[in-house]
């Protein structure tokens, strides 16, 4: 039975911000995101740096994260914020970086990738690519960091760029692991868990098909910007965090089961209260156990 607080909590987040569909304003569902309401507790880390990265045609933010006094090289997550293609910040999964920072000792390095509409797929992806590239030719040593193993993870849209990313970077880059945290992963709406938690539970099954069509674009029949859908073969060890109130919670299941098929290492878990989004929210007893589980996916891949 689901925790009734948990259920009076999703209501109260949910008349924060609109749900998204198709008459909404790209501009002001943005700036709805953006002021919504967030949990203050704010993990300190020892070094938060603003960089970016440039690929000549294009100027990409980052932020890094390192805590801890060590001067080795150390494992380093590229990070990829959520927002549903089309919204979040560097600022928005601030919380989310910091925590992983603290708690594993690796550097987080968030990427402030392009958005849809006005950058649909594949700019999000060839961002992410470039970022991987840029940092595993040593482009960091500059900022006073040692890059080791380089790893990739992402919640939310941010999840389906990390596959995408990870699934071409795996043929020329060496990575340490995968980590997605409640992922869009498939475009198939007709799922159990999107018939069950489509309405009435933050994310709908309309604002899903609204985001899908805003990041894909022109691109609509794109195989390859749908991580159900690209090769898996190659891809790391790789940890799934799934929210059982949360209508992408069945895609996310298939997939670990695509990786297994595949030999790949998975850790997977589904919070049974979790909802949507609920790692943003830090101080909830759920999250502090994700984050516990998540911590132990990353060290145990190095």
């Amino acid at each position: 039975m689901t925790n009734p607080d948990i259920l009076q909590l999703i209501r109260s987040l949910g008349d924060q911000v609109p749900p998204a569909g198709h008459d909404t304003d790209v501009i002001a569902y943005r700036e709805a995101v953006a002021a919504r309401p967030r949990q203050s507790s704010k993990q300190a880390v020892d070094f938060v740096f603003d960089d970016h990265v440039s690929t000549g045609q294009n100027v990409i933010p980052v932020r890094y994260y390192r805590h801890g006094s060590s001067i080795d090289a150390q494992p380093t997550l590229i990070y990829f914020h959520g927002g549903g293609f089309v919204s979040g910040t560097l600022d928005t999964h601030d919380s989310i970086c910091r925590r992983l920072a603290r708690d594993t000792g690796w550097i987080i390095v968030s990427v402030d990738y392009r958005l849809a509409p006005e950058h649909p797929y594949p700019a999000a992806v060839d961002d992410g690519l470039a970022v991987v590239a840029w940092l595993s030719a040593g482009g960091a040593a500059a900022r006073g960091l040692d890059i080791g193993a380089i790893a990739l993870g992402g919640d939310s849209a941010g999840g389906a760029i990390a596959a995408v990313v990870a699934s071409r970077a795996c043929k020329t880059v060496a990575l340490a692991h995968l980590l997605l945290i409640y992922p869009v992963l498939d475009t198939d709406f007709e799922t159990a868990s999107y018939r069950e938690y489509g309405t009435g539970y933050l994310l709908t099954t309309n604002a899903m098909r609204w985001f899908w069509d805003q990041y894909l674009g022109a691109a609509v029949a794109a195989k390859s910007a749908v991580p159900a859908r690209v090769d898996v073969s190659g891809l790391p060890p790789t940890t799934i965090l799934a929210a059982g109130l949360d209508p992408l919670r069945d895609e996310a299941g298939r997939f670990s089961e695509k990786l297994k098929e595949a030999r790949i290492d998975v850790y997977y878990r589904c919070v049974a209260d979790g909802f949507h989004g609920f790692l943003t929210m830090p101080d909830l007893d759920i999250s502090e156990a994700s984050f516990r589980f998540l911590a132990q996916s990353l060290l145990g891949s190095e």
